[in-house]
């Protein structure tokens, strides 16, 4: 009964309402390149917009909600509370201009332009007017573009005062998704969605974890919607698709059945609105603006990316028996090339950026031994710098250099912003300076690319803070526009650095926050610090939550620590919190079947299970390094078609089958370009899983079981013991073929 009535409603708001609204006021429509807008300005009432494209005519791209303007402004006040990178915003909303009137209406060229008036609802003749401007284009055959101004805010307010609405139709039934990294849900739907990049936070609802971080560092808990890459973008499962160009803080709120309403902190909101054939074509070109990925390094085939730490006697251990289990890897990644240091919560990397000689005696003949053996080196940077004479063994030149060239974020007096961190404090550098980027890159030049190394995890980017002075040589107005920004910008020195010393298809740099423009500068992305757990918070299941979202925002090439990261243990009360030994094996099955596959020590690695902590594990992981490696053709031509088209590599199933209704609530199985399907084992002692398989025919990678489903799909349980997860292929899948056919060859099922 209820669907009915939805079906009902959904008739009258799309079709109903606009015809009779159209009757009351003046219909017009025009023509933008290959999309056509309608439109009636009513005198009294809210005036109505549809969008629609050539290609299809009877499809509604886009469309206000009947009944109300669908541009609407408000006056604020907000509180911003930073703590390690988290924020707490908190919005005040003084008054609320929500009822929306149309002066005149103007096409000119390419271009239809709305100008109008915005008053509050219990409006009288004398009440305040608050003018805007609202301008269409064509930024693509398949991208209507927008720009909606307020034109006559308050003098005595600033920009970050004001909040601009859009509003538009939805119904109960749409899915959304993307967002960027989303840990906590696939499908928004019914959520309001904060997009401001920040830490993710400890246990992100998980208790008692949050409440106990939350205790000892205010805001470092984090809650669902906390994200190191947070991206204004979305695709509905009705092949609707939006974004927003603007770096200014925003909320997609998503909690009415029928509409929607985008709220921009500013007085300028710029967009754009996307039509497609299919949901991979809306993908394709919302990818066309946040940039594509590139192919990852030939050598990134060769096996696992495995971490040491402790010295070059660490090294060479690690060596001695990774060659002894025949264990194929690509790399070694060394966190601690600058040495280290050790807190209540962990071990933490010192940030002064020169190597640590104590413990790297002979670096540059070690990087040459392992080169030999075809192993490469990984190392680590930030953008922040160690305060002298806190944590350092010995004094670093960069940060009397940078604070000496007022490379430094400033406060608004002038000051350096010195921001805490991990028990201490640390200077960051404004990279909103073009001459701070290219110190920056000299720094990045000199320490890393001159000291061997074939790539390195560019860190952090989430604690821009906002309320700091911007240097008069910054194209952004002010801090709190460029918080976004700041990851991009981070992202981006990476790239120059590599495309001017003609380093940039041979090195590899890991990223972890990002925004809209993230994906064309990054080479390859990390979910950042999942606790190490089985939990839907913030454990392993949150990063597979985490790839299939971002994957549909451009995120192509992604992935997460093997085992997850941060341990939740604290001297006196042991949460109990830290890497198991079915953990680490679960997720190393899971992982083989993504972009990377790469292990973490995690932050206590003296209590974290590791890969080579008994023999059972070593061999374990050995073998599935050896499955991702035979994986590595089948990899490579999804990478080619990232590049192309910007697909992901790890998919949710509603890409390739739309059609299908079961598909829009799957989050813990994905597909592995189209041709293999994984549902990965996510709770501890569970030998079993139940699966979704899709229309098709699906053989069993493991098992050689063969399942055939009918165009309602089928759920069946898949019996999982340890090394034998739950994988499949599409039998018509001739590239899948070949792949199992060399797996078993080597005596790997």
């Amino acid at each position: 009964m209820a669907r009915d009535l939805d079906k009902i409603l959904f008739i009258f708001y799309f079709f109903i309402f606009p015809i009779f609204f159209a009757s009351l006021g003046h219909a017009n429509e025009a023509f933008l390149g290959k999309f056509r807008l309608e439109w009636s300005s009513l005198k009294n009432g809210a005036p109505w917009l549809r969008v629609s494209h050539l290609d299809e005519p009877s499809f509604i791209v886009w469309e206000s909600v009947p009944g109300r303007g669908f541009v609407e402004a408000a006056t604020g006040k907000l509180k911003i509370a930073m703590n390690h990178g988290s924020f707490r915003m908190d919005d005040q909303i003084l008054s609320r201009y929500d009822h929306q009137s149309v002066h005149t209406v103007e096409q000119k060229g390419d271009r239809l332009q709305w100008i109008g008036n915005l008053q509050k609802k219990d409006w009288n003749d004398s009440s305040p007017l608050m003018g805007y401007q609202l301008t269409f284009f064509p930024a693509s055959d398949c991208e209507l573009a927008f720009e909606l101004e307020l034109l006559n805010p308050n003098e005595t307010l600033s920009s970050d005062d004001y909040r601009t609405f859009l509003n538009f139709q939805t119904h109960s039934e749409e899915h959304f998704f993307g967002f960027g990294e989303q840990f906590s849900y696939f499908d928004l739907k019914g959520k309001q969605v904060p997009i401001l990049v920040q830490e993710q936070g400890i246990g992100r609802g998980f208790e008692p974890v949050t409440a106990l971080m939350n205790f000892i560092s205010p805001q470092t808990g984090g809650s669902w919607s906390s994200s190191y890459a947070s991206v204004p973008q979305y695709i509905t499962s009705d092949r609707h698709s939006f974004f927003l160009e603007n770096y200014e803080y925003s909320i997609f709120d998503l909690r009415e059945k029928n509409q929607v309403s985008i709220e921009l902190f500013g007085t300028r909101m710029k967009g754009r609105i996307l039509f497609g054939a299919d949901l991979l074509s809306l993908v394709s070109t919302y990818s066309q603006y946040s940039g594509r990925m590139r192919p990852l390094p030939l050598w990134t085939d060769q096996g696992a990316i495995v971490e040491v730490q402790g010295g070059e006697l660490a090294v060479y251990a690690a060596l001695e028996k990774i060659e002894e289990a025949q264990t194929p890897i690509s790399a070694f990644w060394i966190q601690d090339w600058v040495g280290s240091y050790s807190t209540a919560i962990g071990s933490f990397r010192q940030w002064n950026w020169l190597r640590d000689r104590s413990l790297y005696p002979h670096w540059e003949e070690m990087v040459h031994k392992l080169a030999n053996k075809g192993i490469r080196v990984l190392a680590y940077i930030n953008p922040f710098l160690d305060v002298p004479s806190q944590k350092n063994n010995f004094h670093s030149p960069f940060f009397d250099e940078a604070l000496k060239k007022k490379f430094l974020v400033q406060k608004a007096d002038g000051s350096p912003y010195l921001i805490n961190y991990l028990l201490s404090s640390v200077g960051l550098v404004d990279l909103s300076q073009p001459d701070a980027r290219m110190w920056m890159k000299n720094l990045i030049r000199s320490q890393l690319l001159d000291a061997g190394v074939s790539g390195w995890m560019a860190d952090f980017g989430e604690a821009f803070p906002m309320d700091a002075r911007l240097s008069e040589s910054s194209e952004f107005r002010s801090a709190f526009e460029y918080h976004n920004r700041f990851p991009v910008d981070w992202a981006r020195i990476q790239k120059e650095v590599l495309e001017e010393t003609g380093r940039l298809n041979d090195t590899l740099v890991l990223s972890r926050s990002g925004f809209t423009r993230s994906p064309g500068q990054v080479s390859l992305f990390w979910l950042g610090d999942q606790l190490t757990s089985w939990d839907a918070f913030d454990g392993m299941k949150t990063a597979l939550v985490g790839l299939l979202s971002s994957g549909l925002s451009g995120f192509s090439l992604n992935h997460s620590d093997i085992g997850g990261y941060t341990t939740a243990t604290l001297p006196i009360i042991d949460i109990g919190y830290y890497r198991t030994q079915e953990l680490f094996m679960r997720w190393t099955e899971m992982n083989a079947f993504t972009a990377m596959f790469r292990t973490h020590k995690g932050s206590k690695p003296t209590i974290n299970h590791q890969y080579d902590s008994n023999a059972e594990t070593l061999s374990h992981f050995t073998r599935f390094a050896k499955i991702f490696r035979a994986l590595a053709p089948y990899r490579r031509s999804l990478m080619e078609e990232a590049d192309a088209s910007g697909l992901p590599l790890v998919r949710p199933l509603l890409l390739h089958y739309p059609q299908d209704p079961t598909v829009y609530s799957l989050t813990h199985e994905f597909l592995l370009g189209r041709d293999f399907l994984i549902a990965p084992v996510l709770d501890p002692g569970a030998h079993s899983v139940e699966m979704y398989f899709p229309q098709g025919e699906w053989v069993g990678v493991f098992s050689q079981h063969s399942i055939v489903s009918g165009a309602q799909g089928t759920w069946l349980k898949v019996e999982t013991p340890l090394g034998s997860p739950a994988v499949f292929y599409r039998k018509e899948s001739a590239q899948a073929q070949k792949i199992v056919t060399q797996l078993a060859v080597e005596g790997l099922l």
